[in-house]
């Protein structure tokens, strides 16, 4: 995971990929969740088929989830957003969950990559040239009454290795104790800049929808409007407009 004054996260790739922006913005009081609304819909060799207006924020029990990447293969019947939503509802605790989740991700991811090296050979080269994350979660709970949101990534092995690694970071906890953290999820290139410019930051929900809609000048073709939020806290949870 890239850390600037934010992480930087994110792929997309062949088959149905949600091309995305996902901010999450992290306060002593609350976590803010937003996302962009257009997926693409790929073929095999990565070339766009259809534009799709979803909402990429999930709920599932008390958890909120959100993806970017290698979403979904249409062939092969794999959805990220169904294993994830299972484990969150079936497994005995949260700790069960994410330990599920990752095993589970990583096998299939595997196995995904081994279908395109054998069967697509230029769709596999292509995945292979960026250094991206294949797949990304972010998962918001509350923990002793306390939210917390948690990233894990799952990229690929060094060279042309099919392996899939892992990685975790969850805050608070890895980031410092009453501090307000930036975390980018996706295309970012138009984020990133628009922070580079050391404007006063407004209030942190107009700011996750000034992010998510400069990216949308640079990537228009991959991220679009309308922008969906949540705000998560121990008081419950606001979806923002």
């Amino acid at each position: 995971m890239k850390k600037l004054i934010c992480s930087i996260l994110f792929y997309l790739t062949a088959h149905v990929a949600a091309a995305t922006a996902i901010v999450v913005i992290v306060t002593p009081q609350y976590i803010l969740l937003g996302t962009d609304s257009k997926r693409q819909v790929l073929d095999a060799n990565a070339v766009v088929q259809a534009n799709q207006q979803v909402c990429k924020i999930q709920n599932v029990g008390g958890y909120y989830f959100a993806l970017a990447g290698f979403t979904s293969s249409q062939a092969s019947g794999y959805s990220a957003s169904q294993i994830v939503a299972k484990q969150l509802q079936q497994a005995a605790s949260y700790e069960t969950a994410i330990s599920n989740i990752k095993q589970e991700l990583k096998n299939i991811l595997a196995k995904e990559l081994k279908q395109r090296q054998q069967q697509q050979p230029a769709a596999f080269a292509q995945l292979l040239s960026t250094d991206e994350p294949l797949l990304e979660l972010v998962v918001l709970r509350l923990q002793n009454g306390v939210p917390q949101m948690e990233i894990i990534g799952f990229e690929k092995g060094a060279g042309s290795q099919v392996a899939v690694g892992s990685y975790t970071s969850r805050c608070p906890g890895d980031c410092p104790p009453g501090s307000q953290q930036i975390y980018f999820m996706g295309s970012y290139s138009g984020m990133e800049h628009f922070l580079a410019q050391q404007r006063p930051f407004t209030e942190p929900a107009m700011l996750v929808k000034q992010l998510i809609m400069e990216q949308a000048k640079v990537t228009p073709s991959s991220v679009g409007a309308p922008v969906n939020m949540v705000r998560f806290s121990a008081d419950g949870t606001e979806w923002i407009k």
